[in-house]
């Protein structure tokens, strides 16, 4: 080999590090952008984006070496101290409050109970008079919840799960609580999120984790059912079937991604379509499509040309090959990513940032992943 040839190959590398600390930058100041800058103001948001590039710049040479007993022992310590800050910051701010706490939690609470007493959940509006957005599927998976108490309990159970799949793919635990560390302290919507019981985050976390069930399983028939309800949360999800159809695909069989998809996608519908015959009119999650139709003054048609472009693009990076599983939770981030990006250009402003929650956990993993892979000891 050629010096010419190493050094082309190191500068590659060179490259490929600087673009994926890039891409996980934009991953996790995006999400916090707006709430930085509606509580501490413009210089500090600055400041925050400064020093968490430089963080992130270090990050791949902070190298600890942590026994496997000490890392559990942090990890539970971890989620102690998130345990107690939600225990109290979230009674103070849940108090039903124009411009304190989020009514997120409400909504869901509504829902769930409505359902479980056998009325229709989309005929309720939350203290702040909203409409309830989240699809069905989101109440079945946040009804556990509301029978403990509330939907807000929801964040403590994901974040711990999340760091479950994130030990699974690291093998080791420190290295998995350094990851979510990372998206929970340079990230500080997590937090937010959390006291005040909202539950955007998870609603990605819990569909990207029923997502790595399915590619990881070796019978996918229960994680391609279970990936269908958590689908069934926000239709932005929807957009991540043809990255998983292509993935599945190249590695067993194009025959056998049709059969699985077949059966995301019919549970979907069946836990879905039901809700919205009853009453199309009534069906509240459609009103989440004005955070498209916003911009038609701009952009004629908006809400069409942005979901076909998403699908296009959700199609295009499907069929592109996808060498690992961190190109996978890449494209996934990208796929989300796509109508906040375009919705923030088109004058959405910092606010519209906070959607980008959608695919937070989705960069977290694919960096965690890539970092994984092109360790020296990865196989």
């Amino acid at each position: 080999m050629t010096s010419s040839t190493i050094k082309s190959q190191s500068a590659r590398g060179r490259l490929k590090h600087v673009a994926a600390s890039a891409a996980l930058w934009l991953c996790l100041v995006l999400p916090s952008a707006y709430v930085i800058q509606r509580f501490l103001g413009t210089t500090i948001l600055v400041i925050y984006f400064v020093v968490t590039a430089i963080v992130l710049a270090v990050l791949p040479f902070l190298k600890f070496q942590v026994s496997e007993r000490r890392a559990r022992l942090f990890a539970v310590l971890t989620f102690a101290a998130l345990i107690a800050l939600f225990a109290i910051v979230y009674p103070i701010a849940n108090t039903h409050q124009p411009y304190v706490g989020s009514d997120d939690d409400d909504a869901l609470n509504l829902a769930v109970r409505s359902l479980l007493h056998g009325h229709y959940p989309y005929y309720q509006r939350t203290y702040l008079d909203n409409l309830i957005h989240a699809l069905p599927g989101a109440l079945i998976i946040a009804a556990p919840f509301v029978l403990l108490g509330t939907s807000a309990l929801q964040n403590l159970f994901w974040f711990g799960l999340l760091v479950f799949v994130l030990r699974r793919e690291l093998a080791e635990t420190f290295a998995a609580l350094r990851w979510f560390l990372v998206m929970l302290l340079l990230s500080p919507v997590v937090i937010h999120q959390l006291v005040s019981g909202t539950e955007h985050v998870s609603n990605a976390i819990y569909a990207m984790l029923t997502l790595w069930w399915l590619i990881r399983a070796r019978d996918k028939t229960l994680p391609a059912i279970l990936w269908g309800v958590a689908l069934s949360s926000r239709a932005n999800f929807l957009f991540l079937i043809p990255l998983a159809f292509g993935w599945l695909g190249k590695r067993y069989g194009w025959k056998n991604s049709v059969k699985w998809m077949g059966l995301t996608s019919i549970t979907f519908a069946a836990i879905t379509l039901p809700f919205y015959f009853y009453d199309p009119a009534g069906f509240a999650p459609l009103d989440a499509g004005r955070r498209l139709t916003r911009f038609e003054y701009l952009l004629p048609h908006a809400a069409v040309v942005i979901t076909a472009s998403m699908a296009l693009l959700s199609i295009a990076l499907g069929l592109l090959p996808m060498k690992s599983r961190a190109s996978l939770w890449l494209r996934c981030a990208l796929v989300q990513a796509f109508p906040v990006i375009v919705g923030t250009l088109l004058g959405g402003g910092l606010l519209y940032l906070a959607y980008s929650t959608m695919f937070l956990p989705f960069g977290v993993l694919a960096a965690a992943t890539h970092e994984k892979d092109c360790s020296p000891d990865s196989d």
